[in-house]
């Protein structure tokens, strides 16, 4: 992990506005949203059931993208984390190397450590 990657998913977890470089995280009505070139890659609030982190399919494959994530992942002890094949990202599981899903949006529940439906509350 880069270290401005780790800076960056420290304050994103803290919930503490921080711009770096390429990388912002915002803290707007008690959600934290991290941007990566003003693109939207994920966001964390805390809900009755748990931190829910939402990761993002901003458009953007990029090496620098996938390290915010895999970072992100990583420091929010998930089982999960993206990669790339033949051009096209998935998202793969540590627990189970069979297991794997195109990248697409996706939120996990922080404290069971599960996938979860996509919402926020507004």
């Amino acid at each position: 992990m880069r270290k401005i990657t780790k800076e960056m998913v420290e304050a994103f977890y803290s919930f503490k506005p921080k711009s770096k470089s390429n990388t912002q995280v915002r803290v707007i009505r008690g959600k934290a949203i991290m941007y990566l070139f003003d693109n939207k890659i994920a966001d964390l609030y805390k809900s009755s059931k748990g931190d829910i982190l939402t990761i993002y399919d901003s458009g953007w494959y990029t090496v620098t993208t996938a390290d915010r994530i895999n970072g992100l992942l990583r420091v929010g002890e998930l089982d999960y984390y993206q990669y790339q094949k033949n051009w096209e990202w998935f998202w793969g599981n540590w627990k189970d190397k069979e297991w794997k899903l195109p990248f697409k949006t996706m939120s996990f529940n922080l404290t069971t450590k599960r996938i979860v439906p996509r919402y926020h509350p507004t």
